[in-house]
């Protein structure tokens, strides 16, 4: 939990990419993924995901089996 507040406060203060952050906390061992979470938690203020980000949803309805049957 104190890593989110660090990394939060290194990123506003110096202004730190997360790049930059993960090369000068090596031996924090921290993967760039969360880094790059946190860094954008840090900007939106927000944990919610971006409109469009994540795959796809499809629905399984009557109208899609029957296209599926009827191009098999």
């Amino acid at each position: 939990m104190l890593k989110k507040y660090f990394i939060k406060l290194v990123s506003q203060s110096k202004g730190w990419g997360t790049k930059r952050i993960c090369k000068e906390f090596l031996t924090k061992k921290w993967a760039v993924s969360f880094v790059e979470d946190q860094h954008m938690i840090g900007k939106t203020n927000s944990i919610e995901l971006k409109t469009g980000s994540g795959r796809p949803l499809t629905v399984s309805t009557e109208q899609n089996h029957k296209h599926v049957i009827e191009q098999v």
